[in-house]
């Protein structure tokens, strides 16, 4: 082979070579990209997950205290219930006692007028 041939291989060689270190750069390059991309984009999700996690912890942390305000709620009824029964019937008895003591005076009251006669 001529010297002239031979020249043109390494010259064809050394722009091979030249362009496999650009590819590898820019694939060094992309590498580097996506690799910090997909850590952003997990940090992002791990991040997100743990707003998540804490609004559903306060939620339920809510969700039992507002339970527990209504089992104290029922409670109260239950007591305020019990004591309204309680003032009823003494409020019937004292009706009670009030009219038959009214149906007495009103009988002693007719029989006044009856012997007045």
């Amino acid at each position: 082979m001529s010297e002239q041939i031979l020249l043109q291989i390494l010259e064809e060689l050394k722009s091979i070579n030249q362009r496999v270190g650009n590819l590898e750069q820019n694939q060094l390059k992309l590498e580097t990209k996506i690799e910090t991309e997909v850590t952003e984009k997990i940090r992002g999700l791990y991040d997100f997950r743990e707003v998540v996690n804490d609004n559903f912890t306060k939620t339920n942390n809510n969700l039992e205290a507002l339970a527990d305000r209504i089992d104290d709620l029922k409670e109260e009824v239950l007591l305020n219930r019990r004591e309204t029964i309680e003032k009823l019937d003494s409020l019937d008895s004292s009706i009670m006692y009030l009219a038959t003591k009214l149906t007495q005076h009103d009988m002693q009251l007719f029989d006044l007028k009856r012997r007045a006669k």
